[in-house]
């Protein structure tokens, strides 16, 4: 999950918003838990409660953009910059689904 949240913030646009609107400096442990959270919620089974999670996730976000120290905008919703946010969040997903079908005498898990 740390991993997740360094390569969002890798991006110039997901930094400059994490320096100036995101909790992510002052309190990233709570950053990193709602962060697994809304990632539960997003991927879980429950129609319903997928959809109002990304409602929330889209209010949340519609109201982060400006412009960074270096005078270059920044938007939570552009479509670019949120699929760099869902990229490393999928290959998370991934890479837990393949540790919970192995098995603890899986040698791959072994070297880990």
């Amino acid at each position: 999950m740390v991993r997740v949240t360094v390569l969002e913030a890798a991006h110039p646009q997901i930094g400059a918003v994490r320096i100036d609107d995101s909790t992510s400096v002052a309190h990233p442990w709570r950053r990193l838990r709602n962060t697994f959270l809304s990632l539960q919620r997003t991927s879980g089974a429950d129609d319903h409660v997928r959809s109002r999670e990304a409602a929330r996730l889209n209010r949340l976000h519609a109201r982060l953009n400006g412009t960074d120290a270096h005078h270059r905008p920044y938007a939570a919703m552009d479509p670019g910059v949120r699929a760099w946010v869902v990229a490393p969040m999928k290959d998370f997903l991934s890479f837990m689904s393949g540790r919970r079908r192995s098995t603890p005498h899986d040698p791959l898990l072994a070297q880990a």
